[in-house]
């Protein structure tokens, strides 16, 4: 019995420990005063300000290394590809691939735990056991792709329907005389609080060039880090504007144009998916009430004719 309660215990703490990292993440106060805080900048260019952490994220970070290294996770899930899609969710955190892995390890590993002290206890039997060992763990390791798929996705979503408005004041920046470097700090200054991502990502191109950059170099790091088509052409019109002299500001437009117009087929787009996806509720929910309501009279009257002779 000493060893059942034993190993309920050391479920129920490394249960704790996982849900309270993967929470705490998601801790919206915090994130709430984060932004606050960084809504703070000078000279039209967002700063980042470090809040202050419970974890130490730097010793945690560390610790994940360790753990990654130690379980070959690192080899197994081909980190360099996967610091690349978090880059392009805006995780650029240096210690996020570590903490993926990590996350995803115990994930993988909880249901094995689980599956033994059902089976030891006599919660369930073998077969449920190992239905929950194999079920629980491909979906520990299946989860945490499909949330990095869905940031990833939604994050980009951001960056499409801030890309118009962002073009738009650029080019009459640079329509007013304004060089373009003087105009991407001053929009990013401007679109802090209406596309925050993207104002943010700008300002980490800023900060490329005030460290010494060119702005091409800086404009094909950002396409590199989102690794977004229309942020990659966008960094393509500004150095190739550079390279031969051409109008900027004309290329800005229409690639503004450009975005705007696949906004709109992509929404004509889902407004015809939307007929058929609502087929099935339809089918399901709609039809069988309607039948009933229809036919349940003649039915009920039909019944008590036969049931009377």
């Amino acid at each position: 019995m000493g060893t059942q309660v034993v190993t309920i215990l050391a479920v129920f703490v490394f249960t704790a420990i996982v849900v309270y990292l993967v929470m705490s993440q998601f801790n919206r106060y915090g994130v709430t005063v984060h932004r606050r805080m960084e809504s703070l900048y000078s000279d039209g260019v967002p700063q980042q300000i470090e809040r202050k952490q419970w974890i130490d994220r730097k010793k945690l970070g560390e610790l994940f290394a360790k753990l990654s290294k130690y379980g070959s996770l690192s080899k197994l899930a081909q980190t360099e590809t996967l610091q690349k899609r978090l880059a392009s969710a805006a995780i650029r955190n240096k210690s996020a691939v570590h903490f993926f892995l990590a996350v995803r390890g115990g994930l993988v590993i909880l249901p094995v735990i689980v599956s033994f002290l059902a089976w030891q206890l006599h919660w369930c039997t073998g077969t449920v056991a190992v239905y929950i060992l194999f079920g629980g763990s491909a979906l520990g390791w299946i989860i945490p792709i499909l949330w990095l798929n869905s940031k990833l996705t939604r994050y980009r979503s951001t960056l499409k329907a801030s890309l118009p408005d962002f073009l738009d004041l650029v080019v009459v920046c640079l329509d007013a005389g304004l060089s373009l470097q003087d105009s991407l700090r001053r929009v990013a200054g401007e679109l802090q609080s209406a596309h925050r991502e993207l104002a943010l990502e700008m300002a980490g191109v800023q900060r490329d060039v005030e460290l010494g950059s060119s702005l091409d170099m800086a404009m094909k790091r950002l396409a590199e880090r989102t690794d977004y088509e229309p942020v990659q052409i966008l960094s393509s019109l500004i150095s190739e504007g550079h390279r031969h002299g051409a109008n900027i500001a004309d290329a800005l437009r229409s690639h503004s144009d450009t975005l705007r117009y696949q906004r709109e087929q992509a929404a004509e787009e889902n407004a015809q998916k939307a007929s058929v996806k609502i087929m099935l509720p339809m089918m399901v929910c709609i039809f069988p009430a309607t039948f009933i309501v229809l036919v349940g009279p003649a039915a009920i009257k039909i019944y008590e004719a036969f049931s009377v002779k």
